[in-house]
């Protein structure tokens, strides 16, 4: 019998959980910075519609002048295109029509709860496509991760309405769609595409939707430019932000697989409350610290593989 295939496979070096650590919480960090800095964009006023089209023109701008300073070819074939399709809806579309349609009727902290359960989809469809092996240490962490989002949420997570629970069902669509996004990267990004390419295919795929539904539906158009005020410096703000972490969730989900990447969830989460105490002067309670314990603590046990 070959050994080879018996032993267990070697953990992580520290040098490589060190790194694997530091870009989740890079990411997560920003990631939430860009979710307060959205937060402030929608609160004037502006259409979804036309937030989401700047959005991604914001990211063509950004990803094609990294483009052309690499001067690095686009792959164009036809299983890059799909490829671009595919992130442009799971990653895009199909969450942010769910998200949109449930908060309508459910309260922000079960928007929250519901979108934090990526990772929970991500394992169960690695599972299922053989991408990660079951191990208990692993399911403790992410076991951990969900228990954060509840400390943090749970007491403000409760339905207003009885009746409401379906729209939970249909918001279920959102850390779905997330999670399939991260295995469809995982398994089939062509080898001839990177981050960068891969992210502005996917862009230019939104914005190739969003232009006619702006051009077509009255008072979805946002004047940028225009008047430059506090509302449209976090939209290009956040666009910024919300490009370079994207990048870095995507070099992630490659490295590191994309259980581990669908982790980053949490952290933005959590970062999110966080930054909207600095930058908002909001104020939490306890709830908070003990679901950034739990958060680390899920972290030490979830470690990518090698």
């Amino acid at each position: 019998m070959n050994p080879d295939v018996t032993a267990p496979r070697p953990g992580p070096s520290p040098a490589q959980a060190a790194r694997a650590a530091t870009a989740l919480l890079v990411v997560g960090t920003g990631w939430g910075a860009a979710t307060v800095a959205v937060k402030v964009a929608v609160s004037t006023g502006h259409d979804v519609g036309g937030l989401m089209f700047w959005h991604f023109a914001l990211f063509c701008l950004f990803l094609g002048a990294a483009q052309a300073i690499r001067r690095r070819p686009m792959p164009l074939h036809p299983r890059a295109l799909g490829f671009y399709v595919g992130v442009a809806a799971l990653g895009n579309f199909l969450p942010a029509l769910s998200e949109f349609h449930g908060a309508r009727h459910l309260p922000a902290g079960v928007l929250g709860l519901v979108v934090a359960m990526t990772p929970i989809f991500a394992l169960l469809l690695a599972l299922l496509f053989r991408v990660e092996r079951p191990e208990l240490r692993r399911l403790a962490g992410v076991g951990l991760g969900a228990l954060a989002i509840v400390l943090l949420l749970g007491p403000e997570a409760a339905l207003p309405d009885p009746d409401a629970w379906p729209w939970v069902v249909v918001l279920l669509a959102t850390p779905i769609c997330y999670a399939a996004e991260g295995l469809f990267v995982a398994l089939l990004m062509p080898r001839d595409m990177d981050p960068v390419s891969a992210l502005l295919g996917a862009s230019l795929c939104g914005l190739a939707v969003l232009a006619p539904w702006v051009a077509l539906t009255p008072g979805a158009w946002v004047p940028l430019p225009g008047p430059f005020g506090p509302a449209e410096q976090a939209m290009v703000a956040g666009a910024a932000l919300s490009c370079l972490c994207y990048l870095g969730y995507l070099r992630m989900n490659r490295a590191f697989g994309p259980v581990y990447a669908s982790l980053i969830s949490y952290l933005v989460t959590l970062s999110a409350v966080l930054w909207s105490v600095v930058l908002l002067g909001e104020r939490h309670s306890g709830w908070l610290w003990a679901a950034l314990a739990a958060m680390i603590a899920g972290m030490a046990l979830v470690q990518p593989r090698r």
